[in-house]
């Protein structure tokens, strides 16, 4: 949070907008791994009137705003589960979409969701993608 922090209330003009914007994405996901609601939907609001301000909010970046803000109204792990299973949905049509690939670059969402919907921690998703992956060139 501390390094989240510094990027976003950076005042230098050379720190490029799509960093800032995505530090901002980063802090809400780190909000919800303390599970602090509160936090959560006050930053919801910050990071959205940001990124409608910098002509910054894409395809991407509103569903997951909409998913923390569904988030907010789910109380039972399974609805929880399923708000992970419909924002992996639109992100995997999201990650063939030319204009919004470059914001999986910062951040591999698909493995943090499906690690979410699994109860498996993200690295061994990525593992287990990794080893699929070497697995396919052999």
């Amino acid at each position: 949070m501390k390094w989240l922090n510094a990027i976003i209330h950076e005042q230098d003009t050379d720190l490029r907008e799509d960093l800032h914007s995505f530090a901002r994405i980063l802090k809400l996901i780190c909000y919800f791994e303390m599970d602090d609601r509160e936090m959560i939907e006050m930053n919801i609001r910050t990071t959205y009137r940001f990124l409608l301000r910098k002509k910054e909010l894409g395809k991407y970046e509103t569903a997951i705003l909409k998913f923390f803000r569904d988030s907010q109204n789910a109380f039972s792990q399974k609805e929880i589960i399923q708000l992970f299973k419909v924002l992996k949905s639109k992100m995997l049509r999201l990650e063939k979409d030319r204009f919004e690939k470059r914001a999986f670059n910062y951040f591999d969402i698909i493995s943090y969701l499906e690690s979410k919907i699994q109860g498996l921690l993200i690295e061994t998703v990525v593992k287990n993608k990794l080893k699929g992956s070497a697995q396919s060139k052999e």
